[in-house]
């Protein structure tokens, strides 16, 4: 069968706002207009307008586009031609904001190592949200660096939305693609306070995700091979081949 055609499941996407409408834009590109999605973010980036930092910095380091898009709106203009960042998206947005990117794989002990190794002096600053995971900067900090935390927006979380409770109060399985632990952890603890009986076909994006998914009896799980969206497509393909 056309790749183009296949037939899914319906697909709930709980990524931020942003990130699911391109997500499902691309869904739609890949594999037909006639997907039944739907989006409910579970969380929503509240932007801060934290104190600039004083000094020069060599090169910043951003992990996600929510964090460039918190870095601009209190900083038009670069701080620096040089920017760190994890995975190709990210790169990809910090260019069109201005920024000469190197890309690393995405996640943060790939971007560190690159680091590391790349002959980079510093000093560094790091723009993020006010929850990270991973040792990103103290493992930087322990190898010498000067690098500088700025903490410019925090991830609010969302319930379910109407549309997405009656998709999950039904019996037929819902493909659910999970990007993040804290959306997997928020969408557990939604299905919970709900009772909600859908069976969910798990498309987890890193095993660190899939640790934060309870399943049920007829819940199904598979893990990408890559935390990137061209491998969290085959991982939903193969989730819907088990129902097709």
């Amino acid at each position: 069968m056309d790749r183009q055609y296949h037939p899914f499941p319906p697909i709930l996407i709980t990524r931020p706002a942003a990130q699911a409408e391109r997500f499902a834009r691309d869904l739609a590109r890949r594999f037909g207009p006639h997907l039944k999605l739907t989006l409910s973010p579970l969380l929503v980036p509240q932007f801060l307008a934290p104190a600039l930092p004083s000094g020069a910095f060599t090169s910043v380091i951003f992990t996600s586009e929510t964090a460039i898009e918190a870095f601009s709106r209190i900083s038009p203009a670069a701080f620096t031609s040089h920017a760190w960042c994890v995975g190709n998206r990210t790169a990809f947005v910090a260019r069109k904001a201005g920024y000469r990117a190197t890309a690393t794989d995405a996640d943060a002990s790939a971007l560190s190592e690159a680091i590391l190794t790349s002959g980079e002096a510093g000093p560094l600053l790091y723009p993020h949200g006010s929850e990270t995971r991973g040792d990103l900067a103290p493992t930087l900090s322990r190898s010498g660096f000067s690098i500088t935390e700025l903490v410019v927006y925090e991830q609010v979380p969302q319930p379910l939305s109407a549309e997405a409770e009656a998709l999950l109060s039904s019996s037929e399985p819902i493909l659910a693609p999970v990007f993040s632990p804290r959306t997997g952890s928020l969408l557990m603890a939604e299905r919970q306070r709900l009772n909600l009986p859908a069976p969910l076909l798990f498309a987890a994006l890193s095993s660190a995700v899939a640790d934060t998914l309870i399943l049920r009896q007829q819940d199904r799980i598979a893990i990408s091979e890559k935390p990137e969206q061209e491998a969290m497509f085959r991982v939903m393909l193969a989730l819907a081949d088990r129902t097709a």
